[in-house]
């Protein structure tokens, strides 16, 4: 007979396991947040400019990005390097976290009314979504600025909302 482990050990054990998961979630993430600075630093004002085409931006964004890549020393798997580029792709370039929510046909509509607190329309229901939003300080009111200019509204930081509607019939609030 095989003899088993006490459970203080195995709980041990266990939370290392879970500690290494949760450092590598944590270096995806500083990762994610300094190729997302770095895109910034690099391009600047040009992510503004209305006169750059969004192909164009996209290349730009693209390269910065793998440039970014090239000189990291973290290991990534290809699902990681890929999770991280459409990351930072989504973050700078459109809505951040709620991007995936929005690319997703089955949904309906997207309502954020808080960080913790987001919920999609999906076959007539609302149901909440796995997605948190992180805003540094600041980029709130960049959120805000960026959607009312794609879609001109009432919008503004004392009265931050936006309701927008696609051409395929899907609506988007902010």
């Amino acid at each position: 007979m095989v003899a088993q482990q006490p459970t203080a050990t195995r709980w041990t054990e266990f939370q290392r396991a879970g500690a290494g998961v949760n450092q590598r979630t944590q270096a995806l993430e500083e990762l994610r947040h300094k190729m997302h600075q770095f895109v910034i630093s690099e391009l600047g004002p040009i992510l503004y400019d209305q006169r750059v085409s969004e192909a164009d931006l996209r290349k730009q964004v693209e390269e910065q990005l793998h440039k970014a890549l090239g000189q990291e020393r973290l290991a990534l798997t290809s699902q990681e390097r890929q999770e991280v580029v459409q990351s930072v792709f989504d973050d700078v370039l459109g809505y951040g976290p709620i991007d995936m929510l929005l690319r997703d046909p089955a949904i309906n509509e997207v309502m954020v009314n808080g960080p913790d607190h987001v919920y999609v329309e999906r076959n007539g229901k609302i149901e909440g979504a796995s997605v948190r939003i992180d805003l540094p300080v600041g980029e709130k009111e960049e959120a805000i600025a960026a959607e009312a200019a794609a879609e001109p509204s009432a919008a503004s930081a004392s009265s931050p909302s936006e309701h927008a509607e696609e051409e395929e019939g899907v609506t988007h609030g902010v």
